[in-house]
């Protein structure tokens, strides 16, 4: 059970707030489309270097979470157990790769807005703030290493991690592809002839080539990515990282599922109500549904733009995250 030191109004405020966040998606669904990636604004005099925006807005979770894990610990005169340090582990890994190792990686990030880039902050601040004071509860117990649910979840977190990283590596491949072909013109204008104008190298037939406002890349070529999940979807590291973060949540509720037979009681914070009376969610499973709702609208966003952008050539079937389905 969670000590009473660490139920502080400042957590179950921003749990409580943190319930909110999915009510975005029905605007994202419609049409609203963060000015990032694919749909970044080239021109805007808000936009960010894609890297350092990266990196500073992920870089926020880990560091906030490690800090009130830190000052809660301290607070509380306990320490993490085995089980519960294992999650810790796994939440940072994921954490290095994606602030640091992924963009260390990259040759290239699109520019970003900086609208999405204070979300970005704000939502993983919280998020932060949220697991570093869960995990310092313990809410896995002691024993969660006999318990195969805790097991259970701890695998289908490496299967997501590892589907998230195995098809980012495949989208950093293309873009790598794509900055050579955009960087070097096929014909270059001659002295005497200004008039014309450079065009990109022909790249392929599950490719396409779109003018950019940018002076040092002035062409960007985008391909229907190939190869894993892709051939069923067109966003699985989404699906994946959406796997991932269930196994986590599935490994935190363990002895609460197992001591519930199985009932929906492993989904809440023990020991905290909003103040309207209903049960708050861990920030586990928070966590997970802010996941869907962030990540769902975007891969529709996205699957649209891939068939509107290549029309016939996306392979027929493919569906935008959940195979077969959505």
């Amino acid at each position: 059970m969670p000590s009473s030191l660490l139920l502080t109004p400042a957590y179950k405020t921003v749990l409580s707030s943190f319930h909110l966040f999915p009510l975005h998606a029905p605007i994202t669904l419609f049409g609203l489309n963060a000015p990032h990636g694919k749909f970044a604004l080239e021109n805007s005099r808000l936009n960010l270097n894609g890297k350092l925006a990266w990196f500073s807005m992920e870089i926020v979770s880990p560091s906030m979470a490690l800090y009130t894990l830190y000052t809660s610990l301290k607070a509380s005169s306990t320490s993490l157990s085995p089980p519960t340090l294992l999650l810790l582990v796994l939440y940072l890994i994921h954490y290095a790769n994606r602030s640091t190792i992924s963009v260390l990686r990259s040759e290239g990030m699109a520019d970003s807005h900086i609208a999405p880039w204070l979300a970005a902050v704000g939502f993983n601040s919280a998020n932060g703030f949220l697991l570093g004071r869960y995990l310092s509860m313990n809410p896995t117990g002691p024993d969660a290493f006999s318990n195969p649910i805790y097991w259970a979840g701890v695998t289908l977190w490496v299967v997501g991690w590892a589907g998230n990283v195995a098809h980012d590596e495949i989208l950093l491949s293309l873009r790598r592809r794509s900055r050579l072909l955009s960087s070097f013109p096929s014909s270059v204008s001659s002295t005497n002839d200004s008039s014309k104008k450079s065009k990109p190298l022909p790249a392929s037939s599950n490719s396409i080539t779109i003018p950019s406002a940018n002076p040092a890349q002035p062409f960007r070529t985008y391909f229907i990515p190939d190869g894993g999940l892709f051939r069923f979807v067109s966003f699985p590291h989404y699906l994946c990282e959406i796997i991932e973060w269930t196994g986590f949540a599935l490994a935190c509720s363990s002895p609460i599922i197992v001591a519930s037979t199985l009932t929906a009681e492993g989904f809440f914070q023990p020991g905290l109500v909003s103040a309207g009376g209903w049960r708050l969610l861990t920030p586990a499973w928070v966590f997970v549904i802010n996941e869907i709702a962030a990540l769902v609208p975007r891969a529709l966003a996205g699957h649209t733009w891939y068939k509107e952008k290549f029309g016939k050539r996306m392979p027929k079937g493919r569906k935008a995250i959940v195979p077969f389905l959505l």
